[in-house]
């Protein structure tokens, strides 16, 4: 009797497991997606002097918007495991309040499970849909990290900017300084008048008040700086004196295309659409049943005859194999879950096709400037600031000896402080642009 039951049910469970195998099924296991090399398990430590490059993997080490985001993809990997596996078995059991008389003895209790498969294919299209949408979590990953690695830069070449325009303009105090003190001398001598030395006095305080103005400006930068890297403790930011300028030798049509094939926005809503497009599938089948697989066991008491003899077969427990089935009944339902889907997609494609839009919009827009940026930097370098510096110096030799008034200087040392710190601005933007440019490309270029 008991040999018979253990093959009554190795028998079953060869039938679920066959079953299984033949509907393809991957349910043990999801897919696996390298993470990225951005997130580091240790603590990563700015050296004494950081450079912009330890600015920028501090931030993404540290960042809590990218930990967030990195955490978000790790629950969308691991919910293709879910979406891929069979829903859990139902198991029951009864007891008998009445025993049910049978010719080998009273039925007293009886235990049953059972595994609902679903139909054909069903939960390998949810497991493809679930991986489509980690696939588009993890671009939501990549862009949050674009995101931190053009605020870095653009606050990061800002301050440099407003250090910059501080050392320019204490340089120009200076002058002013030492311009006061060859009036004065020539003031002492009745060599001057006095509505020079007063010009030179109001320039020495409106550059002093510029000054106080530039150097207010350091503690916001300071604090996005810090709220970026996620760190209070950092004290200062660690500037070069000055930033090479490098041409940026990437054809146009090249960045369009790293643009259009590596956006983390538009690639996002490339995979959305394919999970889209597999929704519609998955919807139709929703038209066909699911089954169940699954066997009872009923516990038996002994019986005996009518003169107290135990009957043949007496306690013999009955196994029963049962297979279940779902009727898809409710037709409307089905239908609106089709419509749904497809309109889903419908949705999805206007939204790539308008994303695809608008970053073209912006490729174009950061071209312009990074070329217009291009062309004031050499105009100020090769052009205006050598200009202005040699009209400076004579302007200098003129006053001292008298072929100039004063107003002649200041306005030339003036425009030569325009034209410096336009330069430092056009650079700065020069620089912001490549960077705005590798952030729609979605890499360096």
């Amino acid at each position: 009797m008991k040999r018979n039951n253990n093959s009554i049910i190795s028998n079953t469970v060869a039938i679920a497991v066959g079953t299984v195998l033949l509907l393809g099924l991957d349910f043990l296991a999801a897919d696996q997606l390298n993470p990225p090399n951005f997130i580091e398990d240790t603590v990563y430590v700015l050296p004494a002097e950081p450079s912009l490059a330890d600015y920028e993997r501090y931030a993404l080490a540290n960042n809590s918007a990218v930990r967030s985001a990195f955490a978000k993809w790790q629950a969308a990997v691991e919910r293709i495991a879910v979406a891929r596996g069979l829903p859990n078995p139902q198991l029951s059991y009864g007891y008998f309040l009445e025993s049910v008389e049978t010719k080998v003895g009273p039925q007293e209790w009886r235990a049953s499970i059972m595994q609902m498969l679903p139909w054909f294919g069903k939960l390998k299209l949810s497991g493809d849909i679930q991986t489509q949408r980690a696939e588009s979590q993890y671009q939501v990953l990549q862009a949050e990290v674009n995101d931190v690695l053009w605020n870095v830069r653009q606050v990061y070449y800002d301050a440099y900017y407003l250090s910059r325009a501080v050392t320019i303009t204490q340089q120009n105090i200076d002058l002013v300084m030492n311009w006061e003190y060859v009036i004065l001398t020539k003031y002492t001598t009745a060599a001057a008048d006095h509505p020079d030395l007063i010009k030179t006095q109001i320039e020495l305080i409106k550059a002093r008040d510029d000054l106080d103005a530039l150097e207010a400006k350091w503690n916001p930068f300071l604090t996005e700086f810090r709220a970026i890297l996620n760190d209070n403790t950092v004290e200062e930011i660690h500037l070069p004196e000055s930033l090479e300028f490098l041409e940026f030798t990437v054809p146009k049509d090249e960045v369009f295309k790293a643009a259009s094939t590596g956006n983390p926005g538009l690639e996002r809503h490339r995979f959305d659409l394919i999970g889209r497009k597999l929704g519609v599938k998955r919807a139709k089948l929703n038209w066909f049943p699911d089954f169940g697989v699954g066997f009872s066991y009923v516990g038996t008491g002994e019986g005996y005859s009518a003169e107290g003899d135990p009957v043949t077969d007496s306690g013999k427990d009955p196994l029963m194999v049962s297979v279940s089935l779902s009727v898809p009944l409710w037709w409307g339902k089905n239908r609106a879950a089709v419509a749904t889907a497809r309109n889903e997609r419908a949705s999805a494609e206007y939204k790539l096709s308008d994303t695809e839009n608008k970053l073209n919009t912006e490729v174009e827009k950061a071209w312009y400037d990074l070329e217009d940026a291009r062309r004031k930097v050499l105009l100020y370098r090769e052009s205006l600031i050598p200009k202005s510096l040699e009209s400076l110096g004579a302007s200098e030799k003129a006053y001292v000896s008298d072929h100039v008034d004063f107003l002649t200087l200041v306005d030339a040392q003036r425009r030569h402080l325009q034209f410096t710190l336009a330069y430092e601005n056009a650079l700065v933007h020069y620089k912001k642009s490549i960077a705005r440019l590798e952030k729609l490309a979605g890499r360096e270029l």
